[in-house]
């Protein structure tokens, strides 16, 4: 369960990341983000992560020891050697490390690029273009933090990939480690948008005020307007 959350963590980054190049980049083609598309993409995506990973479930038999006891191998499909190579390392390399890197690095930089841009025209800028520029530059930075925090796990899985697909030796104890290093980082990453998100954008400490203690504002109001009304 656990790679097809992070398979589909991966997707939904690179899916809020079109959503905003486009936003930016081509702000006179708002077809082409549209809510029910976005939704769209989302369940194709869905369904994609769930057919990659079906064959996860096939790569683990159950053999008997010479003492009598139950142990897991590899199964009939993990030895395969054209299993191991297309669906191991380069479906891997393609939607779970280097092809996801380098979209969101080219995306992120086009975006930003725009942003620049922008900033150099601030005057003409409307309320609806600030508030679209200020999503863009907080996903950017949500982005970069994603990014680096997932690169030790995207250089450990190619490696693992790797030596699964072509047979060569590979230290484990590094392998640990950096699977360690990348499962904090991950825990970190996850923490810190929620401050990144208060810190940066007005909008959202507005909304999540209005969530929190809208109830609250609103029988205050409430209660001084009655009290207003039983003075007058």
């Amino acid at each position: 369960m656990q790679p097809f959350m992070h398979t589909l963590t991966i997707w939904s980054v690179i899916l809020v990341t079109v959503d905003r190049y486009l936003a930016i980049c081509h702000p006179l083609h708002p077809q082409l983000r549209g809510s029910v598309r976005m939704k769209t993409c989302f369940v194709v995506g869905l369904i994609l992560a769930i057919v990659y990973h079906i064959p996860l479930h096939f790569v683990v038999d159950v053999s008997v020891d010479e003492n009598g006891h139950n142990v897991l191998c590899d199964s009939r499909l993990a030895r395969n050697i054209y299993f191991k190579i297309i669906h191991g390392f380069l479906c891997s390399i393609i939607l779970k490390s280097v092809g996801p890197f380098l979209s969101l690095l080219v995306l992120n930089t086009l975006v930003l690029k725009e942003i620049r841009a922008m900033n150099r025209r601030w005057l003409d800028m409307t309320r609806s273009v600030m508030e679209e520029k200020a999503i863009s530059t907080v996903l950017c930075i949500v982005v970069v933090i994603f990014l680096l925090c997932q690169f030790p796990g995207f250089a450990s899985d190619i490696a693992y990939d790797a030596s699964h697909a072509f047979s060569f030796p590979l230290n484990t104890a590094a392998i640990s480690c950096a699977f360690d290093i990348f499962n904090a980082l991950v825990k970190l990453n996850s923490a810190t948008n929620f401050f990144i998100y208060c810190l940066i954008w007005k909008k959202f400490n507005r909304i999540l005020k209005q969530m929190l203690f809208g109830r609250a504002i609103e029988n205050a109001e409430s209660g001084s307007h009655e009290c207003d009304k039983f003075n007058v």
